[in-house]
């Protein structure tokens, strides 16, 4: 396998970290890959240069297996590349992925790769190797030839500006890639084949049409018959406009608000069995039933049962669906001279949040009555009349 880079360009990366697959191993990457490989994902975009709160993040192989290290020896295998910078925690102001390395052992052949999921999508967990951010900047910069990238760029080379934010995919997205043509004439491309020019890799992925939502900017592909660079002008700043390339964010994604996570209730709340009207069926049993619960997330216990007066002839069945391990224990059919006995095995139950209890209460010469309770996450159950 040989990746034919121009010497200039070798020191640039695009900043999308993107995941691929040849079908047996996958390669995890800033940069391009050989043929045979397809994109499976980007997991994120890397610093191009050594911020505070990152440290490299190394490109390594062994064999045709390729995986992402901390390590600048790879360790003991062989150095592809530096990929970018990857932070260490949580980066502050913009919304973040972990990136975590995996491995694969259920093959013949070990197969490492990298994925946002804390449980590597079923496979073996290897480690947290920090946060890649979930937009990039599209920054542009001229050293006698312009470039345009979310990455790193070679020595020389001074930054210009911002053009926009490109994203990790989504819908309405698709990706945007860095290519080369020549030695010195880098530019963006919606194709992967960079109209038969070398493909650098992925810079990210950028949006078909301007979304309803979200405060967007145009980039065009222009040229002045020597250098290709990209503008949010549509007239590309007086020389020649190619072609509108998409939408990219004016701001870089944030954090998502932070969400409530509802308290432990340690005092027990009582909700009642709502009381049936008469209809023609029978006159109704209105036996007071009493549930007192607390709960805690998606946890919910039931701490105690009060049963009002009941005919003599009354049946109480309590039957449940669901996860909980309240659930997973049947209720035995109380009479009336049974009820304490009901009461005592009911109390305590812990149950889970949609899990769902059906209570049903007959007698002869009245209306059987049914209610059913849903157990909710971090609040009072609801109890309602069937």
């Amino acid at each position: 396998m040989s990746l034919l880079l121009p010497a200039t360009a070798g020191a640039a990366t695009p900043g999308a970290l993107s995941r691929y697959s040849n079908g047996t191993y996958h390669w995890a990457t800033t940069g391009p890959v050989s043929s045979g490989y397809t994109l499976e994902e980007t997991l994120g975009f890397l610093a191009p240069t050594n911020v505070a709160g990152t440290v490299a993040l190394y490109g390594c192989s062994e064999g045709s297996d390729h995986f992402l290290s901390l390590s600048s020896t790879c360790e003991g295998q062989t150095v592809l590349s530096t990929e970018g910078y990857i932070y260490t925690s949580v980066p502050a102001g913009q919304a973040s992925a972990p990136v975590y390395a995996c491995v694969d052992e259920s093959a013949t052949s070990e197969d490492h790769f990298a994925s946002n999921d804390p449980n590597c999508e079923g496979q073996t967990v290897i480690g947290l190797l920090g946060y890649a951010l979930q937009s990039g900047a599209l920054d542009r910069y001229n050293g006698g030839y312009h470039w345009v990238t979310t990455g790193s760029v070679p020595a020389g080379y001074n930054l210009e500006g911002v053009l926009g934010f490109l994203v990790t995919g989504g819908s309405g997205t698709v990706p945007l890639y860095g290519c080369m043509a020549g030695t010195s004439e880098e530019f963006l491309s919606p194709d992967s084949d960079c109209g038969g020019q070398t493909m650098l890799g992925l810079e990210g992925w950028i949006y078909v049409q301007p979304p309803a939502d979200l405060a967007v900017s145009p980039i065009y592909l222009c040229s002045d018959g020597s250098d290709y660079f990209a503008a949010t002008d549509p007239n590309c700043e007086g020389q020649v406009t190619d072609e509108l390339l998409g939408y990219a964010l004016q701001q870089p994604l944030s954090p998502p608000s932070a969400t409530v996570v509802p308290g432990p209730t340690t005092t027990p709340v009582t909700t009642t069995i709502p009381q049936p009207i008469a209809t023609s069926h029978g006159r109704p049993l209105r036996v007071k039933l009493d549930l007192r619960w607390t709960w805690r997330r998606a946890s919910t216990r039931l701490v105690s049962v009060r049963i009002g007066r009941v005919p003599g002839s009354v049946r109480i069945r309590i039957s449940c669906r669901g996860r909980g391990a309240g659930c997973s224990h049947a209720v035995p059919v109380a009479r009336r001279r049974s009820v304490r006995h009901l009461i005592r095995v009911l109390s305590g139950r812990v149950y889970q949040a949609g899990d769902r209890i059906a209570v049903t209460l007959t007698a002869r010469g009245y209306a059987s009555e049914r209610a059913q309770i849903d157990i909710r996450y971090g609040k009072l159950p609801t109890v309602r009349l069937l």
